[in-house]
């Protein structure tokens, strides 16, 4: 006779309980604080009416920001990590205190005060961030010490050393390379921002056409219906907010616009002198033939697709633009009939800033590259 185990000895499987490596707490309630552990201390929620004034117990403590509003920050002690995450208006002073690293995650409108050093500055989908600190922190105690400011999809960054103001660049340029049908990342000296087009009929209907002073509107098309753009000469062609549908354009029209479309293709059959994308996620962009320029700004999941001709194989090279964007991919389009190539080549998104310390003032400047990741 076969023995049947008692269901009430059977030991019961406990549930393992997933660690948390210093993510912030989600709490609801104002000035919310505590200690994961020893070396984790967590903030959320903490407004303008309190002041925050910490002393480290350790220096491998990680503090943690969270969800902050024009909150006065102070670290009087040594710390290996701070990170602020959707802080507004917040003040972060390290006075007198070396930080081995400070990371801010989509804030606005923050002032940092470094004190002795902060070799690492990560400023990532933020807006207004401001940091002051000395040509000796800047410096750091060697080579190996130097503060680095790495940025990405960020905007209005700037780094004041002894009240000299230097402003962190946002924009990626990716030029083609005809020799190889490759681009090659750089961080241009002079920025050229899009601007998005005024004048844009609000709050019209689905699948909403227009045509004035030979500028086209296609706005609020989306999957319901077929998008069919008229084979038209035209001075701009403009779509905005459109969803999850595929549309062709064999006219001409020297300045294209694709503003806050969502799973969006369009296949450009002719010449075409600029395109913008902004505000867009999940675009697919194809050109047939010569393009001046590409813009993207605000958008993820971007994929370009380029001809030999559209690249600039056979005259000049194409540049394409990004800032605030991540995801972006290039692919061109190489080869014969019978061996057909297609070359793809993802956008980097961080900028590496370095000062160079220059005794001589005038001579003084942040160093930027493109940082691989």
């Amino acid at each position: 006779m076969d023995k049947k185990e008692d269901p009430n000895l059977k030991k019961k499987k406990k549930k393992k309980k997933k660690k948390t490596y210093g993510a912030p707490v989600v709490k609801k309630g104002a000035n919310y604080y505590v200690k994961s552990s020893d070396k984790i201390h967590n903030w959320e929620n903490w407004s303008d009416e309190k002041e925050i004034s910490f002393k480290s117990p350790r220096d491998d403590c990680t503090l943690y920001f969270s969800k902050c509003n024009k909150t006065n920050i102070t670290i009087t002690d040594k710390s290996t990590r701070i990170v602020l995450i959707k802080c507004s208006g917040c003040t972060l002073n390290t006075d007198g205190v070396i930080i081995n690293k400070i990371e801010l995650n989509a804030c606005q409108d923050t002032n940092i005060k470094v004190g002795e050093n902060a070799p690492i500055i990560h400023v990532s989908k933020c807006s207004n961030t401001n940091v002051t600190m000395s040509r000796f922190a800047a410096m750091g105690k060697d080579d190996n010490n130097k503060c680095d400011l790495l940025t990405e999809e960020s905007v209005g960054t700037s780094v004041a050393v002894d009240g000299q103001t230097f402003n962190s660049l946002y924009q990626v340029c990716s030029t083609f390379n005809k020799d190889d049908n490759s681009f090659t990342d750089s961080v241009p000296k002079d920025s050229k921002p899009v601007t998005k087009l005024d004048g844009v009929p609000k709050d019209s209907e689905a699948n909403f056409q227009k045509k004035q002073d030979g500028l086209l509107y296609l706005l609020n098309w989306d999957n319901s219906k077929d998008l069919v753009v008229p084979e038209e000469k035209l001075d701009h062609l403009y779509f905005g907010n459109c969803k999850n549908v595929v549309g062709e354009y064999k006219g001409e029209a020297p300045i294209i616009t694709i503003s806050g479309c969502e799973k969006f293709g369009l296949q450009v059959k002719e010449e075409v002198k600029q395109v913008n994308v902004i505000d867009c996620k999940s675009l697919r962009l194809g050109l047939d033939k010569v393009c001046g320029g590409i813009n993207i700004s605000g958008s993820s999941g971007t994929m370009i697709y380029l001809s030999e001709a559209a690249a600039g194989k056979g005259g000049e090279p194409l540049t394409v633009y990004s800032d605030t964007s991540n995801l972006t991919n290039i692919a061109v389009n190489g080869g014969t009939e019978d061996e057909p190539t297609n070359k793809e080549h993802g956008v980097q998104e961080q900028i590496h800033s370095k000062f160079n310390g220059h005794k001589e003032e005038d001579k003084r400047e942040w160093v930027h590259v493109i940082e691989k990741k």
